[in-house]
């Protein structure tokens, strides 16, 4: 270190110490005048940054079912997703299941998937995957 900031660095812990001194002779003084009472205070328990705080109660996280459709088996095609939009049924061939489910398990827009089934490559259906109203 350099000399001129070694000289800054010892005249400002001289300082901090004249400091030291001062504090200690106040606190010499307010116990001359209070006597018999105890410094530093006695802390009063109804100060509220004193108080206990009741931590609050996580809310629940509710978990919806989430709907997962199988990958299509080797003589499979295609998902043929029959859905209401607004008040028309309307029908869809899909050859990925991932928006499909993306549809199932939230609320898009006003599209309500009814139902989803699996068909092979004769456009026959193999099985059922989805049913929103099973019957």
């Amino acid at each position: 270190m350099e000399k001129p900031r070694k000289i800054q660095l010892h005249e400002k812990l001289l300082a901090r110490e004249e400091q030291f001194v001062r504090v200690h002779s106040l606190e010499q003084q307010i116990l001359g005048i209070l006597i018999d009472r105890p410094y530093p205070f006695e802390l009063r328990d109804d100060l509220p940054s004193l108080q206990k705080r009741k931590k609050p109660k996580k809310k629940k996280v509710v978990k919806h079912k989430v709907t997962r459709l199988r990958k299509l088996a080797d003589d499979e095609a295609a998902y043929r997703v029959t859905y209401l939009q607004g008040m028309d049924e309307r029908t869809e061939l899909h050859q990925l299941a991932a928006p499909i489910e993306l549809l199932i398990n939230r609320a898009i827009g006003e599209v309500t998937i009814l139902k989803v089934t699996a068909l092979n490559a004769e456009n026959t259906e193999t099985e059922t995957l989805f049913d929103l109203q099973p019957e």
